[in-house]
């Protein structure tokens, strides 16, 4: 816990923008003058105090334009961690009670319900990052993901019942914690798989059949032919369980179509989050069905290649990725989300937004320019564009 910056947000409904900034500088020169007197940066322990107040100054600058019950609360939210406790569900409520109660602390224009969403949310992010490997500070890095999602909910108001938000984040919880059980996540999987799922929920709750459903075949995909793909090197590690990494890339485009939808309650939201998922689905399908193929080819120059080789293609991958895309396409029909004249653009976007996946890991994934989490997450995020351009244009 950082009492200096609990003060600071706690301060800051007093303060105008200049006078916190000279607040924080007034702590933030005698860390640097320890730091360069005493050599200390190289310690853990002095690089996160000096790195958090140096990022906490730029992040009370950006006040100037961002509301400061956003600034703040997640300054707040951040000076929380180090919480002695290594019961993660422990930390959670922690987080959640007291951030809670923050943001009736300082001005806001939110309603009750949204408050404790917003807290919610960001306090399952920060014990997500706690439990998570990440190099970086982590007081840093709460306070980014944090802020970007009080700001989200800053531009994007919307309603929810206590009701409501109990039930979805119950089911959420409950079907992170049965893939957590069956291995088919981990407790990092779990923890976002109850974000993404709570948060689709709340938007509408016929989107969230097809996220399970994605979940559910893509999850049968991964344990498809295991020992065969383990022997030969190309298997998801750890038995196939899912990370934050891979649930937040394949996902986080469709929630902010879904968010879109919520707020707009414009239809075509509903096809975007469906291709977005389509996407995802069809390229989980492939690439762990296709990885069984004997012959594979490079999807830029159809040249052989290995089954499992970034970028390549096969003709087991291409019916799995066709087949995968067609589920979601025809469930969002089955559920109502959209009618049956939306079902070939969503099929048809899907489709071609796995092969986008296929052509930025044999480019930009091979050259190193993009991690597999990031083309997973612009392969997703064009099937939901493509499907806008269709629908807008040819149907």
């Amino acid at each position: 816990m950082n009492i200096a910056l609990i003060i600071i947000s706690l301060l800051s409904k007093y303060l105008n923008t200049w006078e916190e900034i000279g607040l924080l500088l007034s702590l933030l020169i005698p860390y640097s003058v320890k730091i360069r007197e005493f050599k200390l940066f190289n310690t853990n322990d002095d690089e996160m105090k000096f790195g958090t107040l140096a990022f906490s100054l730029l992040f009370i600058i950006s006040s100037i334009y961002l509301p400061k019950y956003v600034i703040f609360s997640s300054l707040f939210l951040s000076s929380l961690l180090s919480f002695k406790s290594d019961r993660p569900l422990i930390r959670l409520a922690y987080y959640s009670a007291l951030s809670t109660v923050f943001l009736f602390y300082i001005p806001n224009p939110w309603s009750y319900e949204m408050r404790i969403l917003a807290s919610l949310t960001s306090s399952l992010t920060a014990v997500l990052i706690e439990e998570a490997e990440v190099e970086a500070n982590k007081g840093i890095v709460v306070m980014i993901s944090s802020g970007v999602i009080f700001l989200t909910f800053d531009i994007y108001p919307i309603f929810v019942s206590f009701k409501m938000l109990f039930i979805a984040f119950l089911i959420a919880f409950s079907i992170g914690y049965i893939a957590l059980r069956f291995n088919v996540a981990d407790f990092t999987g779990l923890l976002s798989a109850t974000i993404i799922g709570m948060l689709t929920i709340l938007f509408n709750p016929k989107f969230f059949i097809l996220l399970i459903s994605f979940f559910i075949f893509g999850s049968v995909a991964t344990k498809f032919k295991y020992d065969l793909k383990k022997s030969i090197g190309i298997a998801e590690p750890a038995g196939g369980a899912r990370g934050y990494v891979n649930v937040f890339a394949n996902t986080i485009p469709a929630v902010f179509f879904a968010l879109n939808y919520k707020y707009f309650q414009d239809q075509i939201f509903s096809a975007l989050f469906a291709s977005s998922i389509a996407v995802a689905l069809g390229d989980t399908l492939a690439s762990e069905i296709g990885q069984t193929s004997f012959k594979a080819y490079m999807i830029t120059n159809l040249s052989k290649v290995k089954p499992g080789t970034d970028g390549a293609i096969s003709f087991r991958g291409e019916l799995a990725a066709l087949i995968g895309c067609s589920i979601i396409a025809i469930l969002g029909y089955v559920v109502r989300i959209y009618g049956v004249d939306v079902i070939l653009p969503v099929l048809i976007a899907g489709f071609i937004g796995v092969h986008i996946d296929s052509f930025l890991g044999a480019t930009l994934e091979k050259r190193g320019i993009l991690n597999n989490a990031g083309v997973n997450f612009f392969s997703t995020l064009s099937g939901g564009v493509l499907a806008y351009l269709f629908l807008t244009t040819y149907f």
